[in-house]
Order: structure tokens, then sequence, then C-alpha cells
């Protein structure tokens, strides 16, 4: 199996969290220019707007929009624990295409703060090093 050359991944849950990414990757920080893909979960007003416009500037290689999950539909118990057990079921739940991502290896994960997608970014990327960073 020939895997993609993206090496790096960063999730973005707000305008300022995707505006830092901007910065990371422009700046080259940790080597990432070129070779990074972006989940953009869609957790604030014209999320579909800044994605266009994101994908014509062509500043990251692929961009996963990741819907925003029914925050007034508490999950079932079931579902928290299969979340919690098996986290590659979050591709699933924001609709992510599971083969990109088995296809793909990151070696770095850039995440803001603990989520469901980060979690299933890191349990398919068993070695891949995870960066904090706060906006």
């Amino acid at each position: 199996m020939v895997l993609n050359r993206v090496k790096n991944v960063i999730v973005c849950g707000t305008p300022w969290q995707i505006m830092e990414a901007i910065n990371i990757v422009v700046n080259n920080v940790e080597e990432c220019k070129g070779q990074m893909d972006m989940f953009m979960l869609a957790n604030f007003d014209n999320a579909k707007e800044l994605l266009s416009k994101l994908k014509s500037e062509e500043i990251f290689n692929h961009i996963f929009f990741c819907p925003k999950l029914d925050l007034n539909k508490e999950p079932s118990t079931i579902v928290k624990l299969k979340r919690l057990f098996f986290p590659r079921c979050g591709f699933k739940d924001y609709n992510v295409d599971y083969e990109y991502i088995r296809e793909n290896y990151y070696e770095k994960i850039f995440i803001t703060s603990d989520c469901l997608i980060g979690r299933a970014i890191k349990s398919e990327n068993k070695n891949g090093i995870v960066y904090l960073y706060d906006d």
C-alpha cells in the first residue's frame, strides 16, 4: 500500500483556531507547509462560507468538514461507551471518509482540545505526535 504524502493534520472548531492553523502552515511550524490536512468542526455560524474560502486559498491539502453534532440530543450510554472504546466511530459520526484516513499516516496531529474527532485520528495514528495548542 502506498501512503499519501500528507504528514500532518490539524483539528479546528472555532474561527480563531482556523486562523492559528493558517498561521502554523504559512509560517511552516514543524515543517508542515504543503503537508497539512484540516478537520473543520462546524461549531460556529458561517462555517460553510469559511470552508469555501479556505478551499479556494489552497493552504491545506484536504479539508474535512465535520457537521455539528446535535447537542440537544443526549447520546445514549451505549453511544457514549462506543465513542470511548472505539474512537474510530467518530469518523462515522462526522461523516468523514474513513478510507482516506486509513490510507494516510499522520506523523503530527495538532488539536486544541479533547474532542471526538481528535481521539479518532489519534487512534488511527498510534505513533503520531500530538501537539496541543491553544487559541
